[in-house]
C-alpha cells in the first residue's frame, strides 16, 4: 500500500483526503540540506588518503588543508542546521494547513503534496489542492515568521522582499495544474491561493494579481464563493480520478 493510499479517508461528513502533508519538505530539505556536507567529508577522505599514498609531499601542506576544512565544516554545519530549521518549519506549516482542510464538508476533496509533470524539482510538490462545486484551489502554504503585507502587489516581509515571488510562484503551479486538468475538462475554474499559517499576513485576506492571499483563520471563507457555473458531481469525480493518478491514490 502507497503511502498516498494509506493516507486518504473518506471521513463521516468530512471532506475525503490524498497525501500526507510536509513529507516532500522534510525528505527533501534534509537530502538538500547535507549533500554539502556529505561533499565535504568526501574532500577530507581524499586528502587523508592521499597524503598516505604519495609521500613525497610536503607533510606541513596536507595539514595546512586539513586545518582550513575545519571553520569550513563549522560553518557548513550551521547552514545546514538553519536549512533543516526552515523546511521542518515549512513542513509544519503544510500539516497545519492540511488539518484546516480536512475539516471541509464531504463534497469537498482535499490532496496534499501533489506532484505535478512539468514543475521544477527546485519548486518543489504543489502544497494542496481542493476539489469543490466552486471549483478547484491550488493552496500555496507558507509558514513565515514577521509581518507580511502587501506593497504595491507585492508581498513583504518586515518591508523587505522575501527571498523568492509567493505570489508568482503559485501561480506558475496553476497553470500547470490548469495543463493537467484540461484533459479532463476544458471549463475549470482554478483558483490560487497563498495562504500563511502563521496567520501574520497583515490584511487578513485580499487578493492581488488574480491570486487569493489569506490567513489561516480566514481560510474556510474563501470556499464561501458561489461560482458562476458549479461543478457538478459527475465533473468533480473526473477531475478528483485525475489527481488521484498523480499521487498514487
Amino acid at each position: 500500500m502507497t503511502a498516498a493510499k494509506s493516507a486518504s479517508r473518506e471521513g463521516a461528513g468530512r471532506a475525503r483526503v490524498y497525501g500526507i502533508p510536509g513529507v516532500t519538505a522534510r525528505m527533501a530539505g534534509m537530502a538538500r540540506a547535507m549533500w554539502p556536507l556529505g561533499l565535504l567529508l568526501l574532500s577530507v577522505g581524499y586528502l587523508l588518503g592521499n597524503r598516505l599514498a604519495i609521500p613525497g609531499v610536503p607533510r606541513h601542506i596536507w595539514s595546512l588543508l586539513l586545518l582550513l576544512t575545519i571553520p569550513l565544516a563549522a560553518a557548513l554545519l550551521i547552514g545546514v542546521e538553519r536549512q533543516i530549521q526552515s523546511f521542518v518549519a515549512g513542513a509544519r506549516g503544510e500539516e497545519t494547513v492540511a488539518a484546516s482542510l480536512a475539516s471541509l464538508p464531504a463534497e469537498y476533496t482535499v490532496f496534499n503534496a501533489v506532484s505535478i509533470p512539468g514543475i521544477r524539482r527546485r519548486a518543489g510538490d504543489i502544497d494542496h489542492i481542493v476539489v469543490g462545486p466552486e471549483g478547484v484551489f491550488v493552496i500555496e502554504t507558507m509558514n513565515w515568521q514577521g509581518e507580511v503585507e502587501l506593497e504595491n502587489g507585492a508581498v513583504r516581509v518586515n518591508g523587505q522582499r522575501p527571498p523568492f515571488d509567493p505570489v508568482a510562484r503559485v501561480k506558475t503551479l496553476v497553470s500547470r495544474v490548469q495543463a493537467v486538468l484540461a484533459e479532463t475538462s476544458s471549463t475549470t475554474v482554478i483558483y490560487p491561493v497563498l495562504c500563511f499559517a502563521t496567520n501574520v499576513f497583515r490584511e487578513g485576506m485580499t487578493g492581488t494579481q488574480g491570486v487569493i492571499i489569506c490567513n489561516l483563520d480566514r481560510l474556510g471563507q474563501i470556499f464561501d464563493r458561489v461560482a458562476e457555473i458549479p461543478l457538478s458531481r459527475e465533473a468533480r469525480q473526473r477531475l478528483v480520478a485525475r489527481l488521484a493518478d498523480l499521487v498514487g491514490g
